[in-house]
């Protein structure tokens, strides 16, 4: 991200779904994680650690708890991917030292050892992230979103946690509203299908986030360029 205090007017306060903390896990073999995302996250997640004024990560307890419920199985399917990666690299290898006639270099690739490093980091930005409970008005305004299917809810598709993390979005950018702006508030979440049209945000959330004063982006790379535009 490489943002000099100079950048940074005003302080950010990043509030991030769930699946953009499991794109963390899976980030080696989704190709959509670029390393300019990557290198944005390191950054981000550095200041926070230091506890840096400018940053802030914010998160409601369902995304720790949505975390845990499905990380066993996005971690188990990101080993497999990246077993059959590495295999495939191993097979080059050793073809090609054969054909060059080149001394053959042993290769030592562990594929579990590597996700789990990413799912350390996954657990270390959470536990730096203030992590707040949602409201019982929350809630509420979640199941009237779902039930209307109003996106991020479908037509016969509920959606009920994204719509609770989504009017916990909401509220936390309307406080930070009426304490004059104090911050700027950042949604990121990579669930395209239920949050966007094509790569922008659905114009019924667009109308919701503008009034609230929340901004929205799908990946770490794209927060940078929010950062550098204020």
């Amino acid at each position: 991200m490489s943002t000099g205090d100079e950048d940074v007017r005003q302080p950010w306060v990043f509030i991030l779904d769930t699946c953009v903390l499991l794109d963390i896990v899976r980030s080696p073999v989704r190709r959509e994680f670029s390393p300019e995302s990557a290198r944005a996250l390191v950054d981000v997640s550095s200041r926070v650690r230091a506890q840096a004024q400018e940053f802030r990560i914010v998160i409601p307890s369902l995304v720790r708890e949505e975390f845990e419920l499905n990380l066993p199985k996005v971690q188990d399917d990101a080993v497999q991917e990246l077993s059959r990666t590495l295999s495939n690299l191993s097979h080059a290898h050793q073809t090609l030292d054969i054909l060059l006639a080149r001394t053959p270099s042993p290769l030592t690739h562990d594929a579990a050892q590597w996700i789990a490093d990413c799912v350390s980091f996954a657990r270390d930005l959470i536990n730096a992230a203030q992590e707040l409970p949602t409201s019982d008005e929350d809630v509420r305004r979640a199941g009237m979103r779902s039930l209307k299917g109003v996106a991020p809810a479908k037509r016969g598709k509920s959606n009920l946690p994204d719509c609770v993390i989504t009017e916990f979005a909401l509220r936390i950018a309307r406080e930070n509203l009426q304490n004059s702006g104090a911050s700027s508030v950042l949604f990121i979440s990579s669930n395209d299908a239920d949050y966007c049209d094509g790569r922008r945000l659905t114009a019924s959330l667009q109308t919701e986030f503008d009034a609230a004063g929340l901004d929205f982006c799908r990946n770490w790379a794209e927060s940078r360029g929010s950062i550098m535009r204020r």
